[in-house]
């Protein structure tokens, strides 16, 4: 893990000049699988000096966005993606509000982010999920971060729902699957990342693969 960036609080001094902000923020855009060029975007602007400062992202967006706040480097993250199989640690199962429970990805971010907290992180992170009872978006920075992050990659129905402080969240793509405006003002300059791309698919074929591809079009 990177030593060199140092443990701020999330929440910045609104009173700051622009000129006292964090010069690059990125905000990382849900996509499945295809969240994983989040790695190699990050990859690319530390090869040209760029170390964004500020992280806001939705589902898988959040995920590697959540690691790089805590201090992991882009070939950190894409070798604990290849050993741990992320992919891989899906628990199938049938609960009457989901398909699949993410148990498993919860304890990869335990074990290696360690305290359950946004203050434990190195650069401030912002998380965007959807709250099904009212219904609107919502953009999480502080309290229990692991919950936060698996609310904001819960597909509804391809995932099962977390249930926090008696309120259903689900992917926060839903409402806002580029979450930039979360860190617009807390940043002096702000990198996108949009990895959903919606071309013609040759072939979808079962309950999974046409959920996902249902819900990819939808927000699109």
């Amino acid at each position: 893990m990177s030593e060199s960036k140092e443990k701020i609080n999330p929440e910045m001094n609104s009173t700051s000049s622009k000129n006292d902000l964090p010069k690059f923020g990125i905000a990382l855009s849900g996509g499945g699988a295809r969240g994983i060029a989040h790695i190699g975007v990050l990859q690319a602007l530390e090869e040209f000096g760029i170390n964004p400062q500020v992280v806001s992202g939705t589902s898988m967006g959040a995920i590697v966005g959540v690691f790089y706040a805590a201090g992991y480097s882009p070939k950190e993250m894409l070798k604990i993606m290849m050993e741990r199989k992320f992919h891989k640690m899906i628990n199938w199962h049938r609960p009457f509000s989901g398909l699949i429970d993410m148990g498993q990805v919860q304890k990869v971010m335990a074990e290696m982010i360690g305290e359950d907290d946004f203050t434990s992180l190195k650069i401030p992170f912002y998380c965007a999920v959807t709250n099904l009872n009212s219904g609107l978006e919502e953009i999480k920075s502080e309290g229990k971060l692991f919950q936060w992050v698996m609310a904001s990659a819960s597909i509804p129905v391809v995932f099962e729902p977390q249930i926090i402080d008696g309120q259903t969240y689900v992917d926060g793509g839903l409402l806002n699957n580029l979450p930039a405006v979360a860190i617009r003002e807390k940043c002096q300059v702000l990198i996108g990342v949009h990895v959903n791309h919606n071309g013609p698919e040759e072939e979808v074929i079962g309950l999974k693969a046409i959920a996902e591809r249902a819900f990819s079009l939808g927000i699109a």
